[in-house]
């Protein structure tokens, strides 16, 4: 299965302190090793269309061998810090998740 979580920061916390921190964050949960592969990134300089939402500030795609293995993963000790450490800097989140087929 594949995860999916892109993060809107709050105008106040966008800024090079908060981001570096925020990224470090980002990491630490991208080396949990119940993932299979896990990155995190920023928008794509891609040319504007109507479909493309580059709005949101970073993503996480993460890709488990099952959802059992994603359930593991939300309740590992550094992805509970990592929400417990930056929640208050999103101002949105929003997540996908899906069992690849193909």
């Amino acid at each position: 299965m594949v995860h999916i979580v892109n993060f809107w920061l709050k105008e106040e916390y966008n800024n090079p302190e908060t981001r570096a921190a925020f990224e470090q964050g980002l990491q630490a949960i991208c080396d949990i090793p119940i993932a299979t592969q896990a990155n995190w990134g920023t928008p794509a300089a891609v040319k504007e269309r109507p479909v493309v939402d580059s709005s949101w500030d970073y993503n996480i795609v993460a890709n488990f061998n099952s959802v059992a293995d994603h359930d593991t993963y939300q309740v590992h000790e550094v992805h509970e810090k990592f929400l417990s450490d930056f929640r208050h800097l999103w101002e949105k989140v929003y997540i996908l998740d899906s069992e690849l087929q193909g």
